[in-house]
C-alpha cells in the first residue's frame, strides 16, 4: 500500500467530488474509495494497487459524506493522465485496515 501525501480533494459547483492524485502505472479495475468519515481514506485501484491518503481536511470529509462516488483524476503531465469514477464503500474504521 502506498501512502500519498500529495493529493487534492475538491467539490465542484454541481456537488461532484474530485480526487486528484499522481499518475499510477497500473490500470484501475473496479476502483473503490474506502472511507469511514475520518481523516484517512483508501483508494483501492486493483488487487495490486491501494493508495492511502491521510490528513483529509474537514471540508473534504463533509463533501465525501454527501456522495456515493467520486471522480478520480490521475495527473501525469499536461497532456496525459487518467480519469475514472470510484464508488465509495463506507466502513467502520479505515485505521483498522491500514494497520
Amino acid at each position: 500500500m502506498n501512502t500519498f501525501n500529495e493529493y487534492q480533494i475538491y467539490q465542484n459547483s454541481k456537488g461532484d467530488v474530485i480526487v486528484i492524485i499522481g499518475y499510477q502505472d497500473s490500470v484501475p479495475v473496479t476502483p473503490r474509495l474506502i472511507y469511514d468519515g475520518g481523516d484517512a481514506l483508501l483508494l483501492y485501484r486493483n488487487p495490486s494497487s491501494c493508495i492511502c491518503m491521510r490528513n483529509i481536511s474537514p471540508m473534504a470529509r463533509e463533501a465525501l459524506q454527501m456522495v456515493d462516488e467520486v471522480i478520480v483524476m490521475e495527473n501525469k503531465n499536461s497532456e496525459n493522465g487518467r480519469l475514472y469514477m470510484a464508488e465509495i464503500s463506507r466502513v467502520k474504521s479505515v485505521a483498522s485496515l491500514i494497520s
